[in-house]
């Protein structure tokens, strides 16, 4: 297999259609002591997650080695957190829309 591919999101602005940012989903845990599960499969695509906004953050969903991580990036795309929130348990990757309440 080759080099595995590192998942990333933009993001433009609306107006002009410029590229304001992009950034990179991390693909180690917090403490890098394993790195997470990224399909290195041609057929697979990056765009089976949906990201979200509230206004301030754009959160997006990632299966990482066996669990279900959410990551919440900044209006400038820097990272703000991410966490582990559940298991993930399928041979097919997820399609994950998170819903902000």
């Amino acid at each position: 297999p080759g080099p595995t591919r590192a998942p990333r999101l933009a993001a433009w602005d609306r107006r002009t259609g410029e590229r304001r940012w992009s950034a990179t989903i991390p693909t180690t845990t917090d403490a890098g002591e394993r790195p997470l599960k990224t399909s290195t499969d041609p057929a697979e695509s990056w765009a089976d997650f949906a990201p979200v906004s509230d206004g301030e953050r754009v959160f997006v969903p990632w299966s990482h080695g066996g669990e279900l991580w959410l990551h919440a990036f900044t209006r400038q795309g820097k990272l703000d957190w991410r966490m582990p929130v559940g298991p993930a348990s399928s041979t097919v990757p997820y399609r994950l829309a998170p819903v902000l309440h």
